[in-house]
């Protein structure tokens, strides 16, 4: 009777302890998401930093000229398991324990963590993330469980986004401002990873950062799909008929609209801000070479100018060109013909190989004209550098 009335005890602590994490989880959430880029300030900052000092950390100097500061908070249960199985090797041991943990979990103490962080560079806030990590209560056995990650932050180009260039996929004709992509080998977990650019509508920006954080302490239903604990991510489907996925509703598309990749439909101004390189040219040449679902188009362009980036040729020197147009784009067809003696903006998204051409696809040509300049240059002006790269910038989870 004594161990059973000590058991529903520490149960109960722990309930309550968890939803006083989940309250504080909330708060500093809120404030957060006050912090609007390129419009908050140091003072703004330092304001958060005195509230979360108890849980934030930071590496070097903390001051206005540069500090990238993130604030971790831990649930109660997620502590207490890092705490027991750091020290508990035995299985005999690990056993009951895991048991414990487990029955906790089934009557509402999850295991959740929350972080968030934010860079200051020249006394503006340039950059914030947040990370969100849930763990589903198991099935009373050792790696029966599975964890739900979501993960937000700001990013200068999309493109850098898992190195996949989204400037080909329908993703940015949709919504030039954020993309998503599902990380491929984690066995431990569903997860979702946002980055969205600094110029990111508030709304937008709020909605790309809120987390379903009543998941932690919900208790007859807890959360299984990535969507509980993202809401953002409800359309998106990156899990489907696996552990984890929430089915589509019959009446609602598996896939993209075909018809977004019929054309160039990603606005110049994203064109523009994902580009590692533009240049302006005059083709001097041109010629068409068509092969099963692909026409490729070889040109020699004399460069005028360099917009972004930097080139290895000189004004006025003579360069090859290879666009090409893949079957996924119908119809196949080279949608913007080199032409020679017109001008073009060349839009290349990866580092160029000397000892090849310069290869774009179909949709990085565009005619050199005072409004498509003007676009470019607003993308171009979304681009900012950080004085200090993230350590953590290719940790499989983000600091």
């Amino acid at each position: 009777m004594g161990l059973i009335v000590s058991f529903a005890l520490l149960i109960l602590i722990l309930r309550i302890e968890t939803y006083r994490f989940q309250h504080k989880a909330e708060r500093m959430m809120e404030d957060f998401q006050s912090i609007n880029l390129r419009h908050s300030t140091w003072p703004d900052a330092e304001g958060l930093i005195r509230r979360w000092g108890k849980y934030g950390s930071y590496q070097g100097d903390c001051t206005g000229s540069f500090c990238r500061y993130t604030i971790a908070l831990q649930s109660p249960q997620a502590g207490l398991e890092i705490r027991l199985f750091k020290h508990l090797h035995h299985r005999f041991v690990l056993a009951p324990v895991h048991i414990f943990f487990a029955t906790c979990q089934h009557l509402g103490v999850r295991s959740a963590t929350l972080r968030a962080s934010m860079v200051v560079q020249d006394n503006v806030v340039v950059r914030k993330s947040a990370v969100f990590k849930y763990d589903v209560p198991d099935a009373f056995s050792p790696g029966s469980g599975y964890s739900l990650i979501a993960t937000s932050g700001a990013s200068s180009r999309l493109t850098t986004l898992d190195g996949w260039p989204l400037i080909n996929s329908e993703q940015l004709a949709e919504h030039s401002f954020y993309g998503f992509t599902r990380p491929g080998g984690c066995s431990f977990c569903m997860m979702v990873n946002v980055a969205f650019t600094r110029d990111t509508p508030d709304p937008e920006m709020r909605r790309l950062t809120t987390f379903d954080l009543g998941c932690i302490t919900r208790l007859l239903h807890p959360c299984r799909n990535l969507e509980d604990i993202y809401p953002a991510s409800e359309r998106w489907h990156l899990y489907d008929g696996t552990v984890g996925g929430r089915p589509a509703p019959p009446d609602q598309a598996m896939h993209q609209d075909s018809t977004l990749r019929l054309a160039c439909h990603v606005p110049i101004l994203a064109r523009g801000r994902d580009a590692d390189q533009i240049l302006s040219v005059t083709p001097v040449n041109e010629a068409q070479k068509r092969k099963p679902g692909e026409v490729n188009e070889k040109a020699s362009v004399r460069l005028e100018s360099v917009l972004k980036g930097s080139t290895r040729y000189k004004t006025g020197e003579v360069f090859s060109v290879t666009d090409r147009s893949y079957s996924p784009y119908t119809p196949l067809q080279i949608e913007t013909p080199l032409t020679p003696g017109k001008r073009f903006l060349l839009l290349s998204m990866h580092p160029e190989y000397k000892s090849e051409p310069l290869e774009l696809d179909r949709c990085l040509v565009v005619p050199d004209t005072a409004e498509a300049r003007a676009q470019i240059q607003q993308g171009v002006a979304q681009n900012d550098s950080l004085r200090f790269p993230d350590p953590h910038a290719s940790d499989f989870i983000p600091e």
